[in-house]
């Protein structure tokens, strides 16, 4: 399927305002985002092992002490040997790994639209900086909702990615979440949730909102 992204009117100012986000914004965004991320990863992973997810929420104290890349990469490595096993790895080509893909590419889908819409350029990201990457920003901005895939298909694990199994994975999009103390769909979550990233990008906005997992 082709999606012709047509220029949004105020695109050539989004241009110029995201070449010029100042280095302490995006720092500070990029932050909160790894923050959201590894708390939806605890909320995830505490339904399966409370035990060993409570090494997540030791990664999140240190986060201020610590590169947040790292801080990332160490919360994923724990996340998903908690909900797939102690061998599972993410480049391995197999039913869980595929309803994941899918799953980010539904999110990932709604969150460059949810861009475009805005005028944003989706290749300048906040962290993401591949050259090779087109979608560098929305990259970023999926991060905090990767868990709501995480947990269904950890649900689904033994599943195969079928037609009705891509179907449930798409209507998550409609599944409700807490965003700033406010029941909301997804969707819903996504578009208010990048509003404040822009806003505090651009030193207008000082907080970004807390998501929650609805049923954690």
């Amino acid at each position: 399927e082709m999606i012709i992204l047509r220029n949004n009117t105020y695109s050539s100012g989004r241009l110029f305002e995201q070449i010029n986000w100042e280095g302490r914004h995006k720092n500070a965004v990029w932050k909160r985002i790894v923050e959201l991320k590894i708390l939806n990863q605890y909320s995830v992973a505490a339904q399966v092992d409370k035990k060993r997810a409570s090494k997540l929420l030791e990664i999140l104290a240190l986060l201020e002490e610590q590169n947040s890349n790292e801080a990332e990469a160490r919360a994923a490595k724990v996340y998903f040997r908690i909900l797939f096993g102690t061998g599972f790895n993410r480049r391995t080509e197999n039913n869980i790994n595929s309803a994941l893909n899918y799953g980010y590419a539904i999110l990932m889908s709604l969150i460059n639209r949810a861009v475009v819409i805005r005028g944003y350029n989706m290749a300048i990201g906040i962290n993401h900086h591949s050259v090779r990457n087109p979608f560098n920003l929305s990259c970023d901005l999926i991060e905090p909702f990767r868990p709501i895939v995480d947990s269904y298909v950890y649900i689904n694990r033994g599943r195969e990615l079928d037609f009705e199994y891509r179907c449930e994975l798409i209507e998550l999009m409609t599944h409700k979440v807490v965003y700033n103390r406010r029941n909301m769909e997804v969707q819903n979550a996504v578009e208010v949730f990048m509003e404040d990233v822009f806003k505090e990008l651009s030193g207008k906005n000082d907080r970004i909102g807390e998501i929650k997992l609805v049923g954690e």
